[in-house]
């Protein structure tokens, strides 16, 4: 069992490592575009980037390891934003699945599988840096003793200084943490 184990991870890893080099021979500009995008602060991103229907970054994190402890783990991350002239939307999703290999039994156990996802609208008032915004979260994690989290909130956010490569934002809301189910 612990070789077919041992298999399974190896193939994963090399078709992540078979995908990776396609990226890089499929589009050169590719990675050019990344390295300009981390040097851009959120101001510049979002100019450069107004009116295209979704932009942003994922993350997509692989480790196995294999020895005196064997476990897996994967997790995904992502965060996206759209810009139009009266809206500013952002997406995120950030989930982590980990097992592990009972060292007594044998047997493949999770040890965390945790989910969240969140939504902001924000409603552009004038050419100011001000909007009214509503947010939204789930937070699922099998692990912390709730079946599930979830939040809503809204509220009015503006601008209060803008320099050349700091801000200084303020932020009034109304936070409603809708109930939560318990596991027993």
């Amino acid at each position: 069992a612990s070789d077919v184990y041992k298999r399974q991870y190896y193939r994963v890893l090399m078709l992540a490592c078979t995908l990776a080099s396609f990226t890089t021979h499929a589009k050169e500009s590719f990675f050019e575009e990344l390295s300009e995008y981390g040097q851009l602060d959120d101001d510049e991103m979002h100019n450069e980037r107004h009116g295209e229907l979704f932009y942003g970054d994922t993350e997509f994190g692989f480790i196995v390891t294999s020895g005196n402890t064997d476990s897996l783990a994967v997790k995904l991350k992502a965060n996206f934003f759209q810009d139009f002239d009266k809206w500013r939307n952002q997406f995120k999703f950030d989930s982590l699945l980990k097992k592990d290999k009972n060292q007594d039994t044998g047997e493949t156990e999770k040890s965390a599988e945790r989910y969240f996802a969140s939504a902001q609208g924000n409603y552009k008032l004038g050419e100011q840096e001000a909007s009214f915004f509503i947010y939204s979260d789930f937070e699922k994690d099998k692990f912390s003793g709730f079946d599930y989290q979830t939040s809503l909130s809204s509220g009015y956010g503006n601008r209060l200084y803008s320099g050349e490569k700091n801000t200084l934002d303020s932020v009034s809301y109304t936070h409603l943490t809708l109930p939560t189910i318990y596991s027993v």
